[in-house]
């Protein structure tokens, strides 16, 4: 017969939240999975290869998962354990979070519902960088708290420490500093500015940035440039409308009036007053994204506060009820239960629980994203942060396929490249199942890999990629193999897979002016004009024909640069440069098109866009500008 200090203990506060964290962990290591997400061969095959040579992405993320598959092994459980130890340890905090606000069990009970199927949710069943993210703004969050109590001001350092591993893991670490620099000001405890601690805590953060930040001055702060065309290119930015959904939808709509209503407790009641802070910083850190255009899930770790204090309000409200004790059971048991059901039909849309068939019929119920958009990216069947789950490996064993049809011998003179980090991701972690050698691409962290350390080839295979692209850089190109998937990426379906032999340049050079055009070039270019750069070009070519000064879309750009400036025969200049070099792209003679067509000389306008759409009969823009030209010579 069990005691009641029994019975105590399996209710205790750190019973309940036991319970809440096993809950978390077991939802993503026994529901199903449907592949492995681009974002994790990525995370993986930069902690396989991880340098300091090479910081172009934050190391954190990559490493602590390395940790996992070092011990681990490589599987997609494996990777889903490690970013659902990361939820379950924000949970923990969400957790104690209402108890530091003197929450009672109830309301901590509450908190880790609402949190279980929160934003949360989604990604407990990927690992990207923002599963450390998220657990380090909540444990921040947390040690707040503590410090808005009155308690010890030397709480500071933790959070300058947190903050540290925050700006060595991804750079969003930095809108919770602002934050929390601003919010302070606006609150009674600005009085925190006036203790060392705090400022400790700024350097003790800065000090973790020092590696990151000098390698990127050495590398012309790529990754400042990467962020930037991300938020203005990739990024999708929402009408307010969109985001305020979006705040909505993916943190589950039945917590959209509780996460609310501890906005408006943190806001305006007096109640609360001591940590009006948060409220003021959701505010900012809402606004401030949604005018940057930022993601709408850098928001996801800040709404704990708020789903931490409506439960406590909630725990007051049903305790206040003035209804017998029976009653208030069970008002208490219902209330989870409920809510519960109401939030298990938006679960499919969030982790594999259906088959995908199943999943396609189920999302076209709500619209494939259910309005939910944060790239501009084309879908199909499925929302993006399922579709990239899909296709990877039979991506992988159709290269494969090509590769291992050439005799061995010929194999060794040859490499793979593809159009971006995802699909070169994919075959590092797939490589060797089928003997395959480590990949190289111009995207992202690989572009630096490979200038580190690979010994470029004679010839590669190449997935991503147009045909008329690579016959910029290879003489002989030819179709070998083709891949198609129902339910990945509109962008990484059925491509074409090419052996490209011959390289046109040196491939190294190739690889460098993809980023730095030649200084000589563009300084001979800004000082002495077009035709004296042009002409350098051509000394430097007759020396060594196989010398690369720029990049087609480099001589493009400064084309059209020239264009806006009124500069025509500037232009044009520039864009026939580009035609003697990159011959076989149509996009240099549609420019070349435009540049003629600007000048009045529609004939030469019309036998360039002609000239395009030969090589890209699907160039809409080409076919455009002809109707355009043919209604103004009529």
């Amino acid at each position: 017969m069990l005691k009641k200090t029994d019975l105590q203990f399996f209710t205790s506060y750190g019973a309940i939240i036991s319970y809440l964290i096993i809950i978390k962990i077991a939802i993503h290591l026994l529901l199903p999975e449907y592949g492995i997400h681009r974002d994790e061969y990525f995370y993986i095959a930069i902690g396989d290869q991880f340098s300091f040579y090479n910081l172009d992405m934050p190391p954190l993320t990559p490493l602590y998962l390395r940790l996992f598959t070092a011990l681990f092994g490589y599987s997609i459980k494996v990777i889903h354990f490690a970013s659902a130890l990361c939820g379950a340890v924000s949970l923990l905090f969400a957790c104690l979070i209402t108890k530091e606000l003197e929450g009672k069990k109830y309301a901590v009970l509450l908190t880790g519902l609402f949190f279980l199927f929160s934003g949360f949710l989604i990604f407990g069943s990927i690992f990207t960088y923002d599963s450390l993210d998220f657990l380090i703004w909540v444990a921040v969050i947390y040690l707040l708290v503590r410090i808005l109590k009155g308690e010890n001001p030397k709480f500071w350092i933790p959070v300058g420490i947190l903050l540290g591993f925050g700006l060595i893991n991804k750079m969003t670490i930095l809108f919770l500093g602002f934050t929390i620099f601003i919010s302070l000001w606006l609150v009674p405890q600005r009085t925190q500015f006036k203790s060392k601690w705090i400022w400790i805590a700024g350097l003790i953060a800065l000090i973790f940035s020092i590696p990151f930040i000098i390698w990127q001055s050495k590398h012309d702060w790529y990754f400042i440039d990467f962020a930037t065309n991300y938020g203005g290119g990739l990024s999708y930015r929402a009408s307010f409308l969109e985001f305020l959904w979006n705040q909505i939808y993916p943190n589950n709509i039945i917590n959209f009036p509780i996460w609310v209503t501890g906005l408006v407790l943190l806001l305006f009641s007096s109640k609360w007053k001591q940590y009006r802070f948060f409220g003021y910083g959701y505010v900012e850190l809402f606004f401030l994204f949604y005018f940057m255009g930022a993601k709408f899930y850098f928001l996801v770790p800040f709404y704990t506060i708020l789903l931490s204090v409506a439960s406590i309000k909630f725990e007051e409200w049903i305790n206040n009820f003035g209804v017998e004790k029976l009653k208030t059971k069970i008002i208490k048991y219902a209330l989870p239960v409920i809510y519960v059901i109401l939030s298990l039909p938006f679960v499919p849309m969030a982790v594999p629980v259906l088959p995908v068939e199943q999943l396609v019929k189920f999302v076209s119920v709500f619209g494939t994203d259910a309005g939910v958009k944060y790239e501009n990216q084309k879908i199909n069947q499925l929302p993006q942060h399922f579709a990239d789950r899909f296709g990877w490996q039979e991506m992988v064993t159709e290269i494969a396929k090509v590769y291992n049809n050439l005799p061995a011998e010929e194999r060794e003179r040859f490499g793979i490249i593809t159009e971006n980090w995802g699909e070169a991701s994919a075959v590092h972690y797939y490589k060797d199942n089928y003997n395959l050698p480590e990949p190289i691409t111009l995207h992202g962290w690989y572009y630096f890999e490979t200038l580190r350390k690979h010994k470029f080839k004679d010839g590669y295979f190449s997935i991503g990629f147009n045909k008329d692209e690579l016959e910029t850089i290879f003489e002989d190109v030819s179709r070998e193999g083709f891949f198609t998937n129902p339910y990945c990426m509109p962008h990484e379906n059925n491509q074409a897979i090419y052996v490209c032999r011959k390289p046109k340049f040196n491939l190294r050079q190739f690889w460098i002016v993809d980023r730095h055009i030649d200084p000589h070039f563009i300084n001979v270019l800004r000082t002495k004009g077009v035709t004296s750069a042009i002409s350098y070009f051509h000394d430097a070519r007759e020396k060594d024909p196989s010398i690369l000064l720029f990049s087609e879309r480099q001589i493009n750009a400064l084309g059209y640069e020239y264009l806006s400036k009124g500069d025509i025969k500037g232009a044009i200049a520039l864009f026939k440069l580009n035609v003697e070099v990159y011959p076989v792209s149509s996009n240099v003679y549609d420019s070349l098109g435009e540049g003629f067509m600007e000048n009045g000389e529609y004939n030469l306008a019309i036998e360039n866009y002609r000239k395009s759409l030969e090589l890209n009969p699907d160039n809409t823009n080409a076919m455009e500008k002809l109707k355009e030209i043919e209604k103004l010579n009529q």
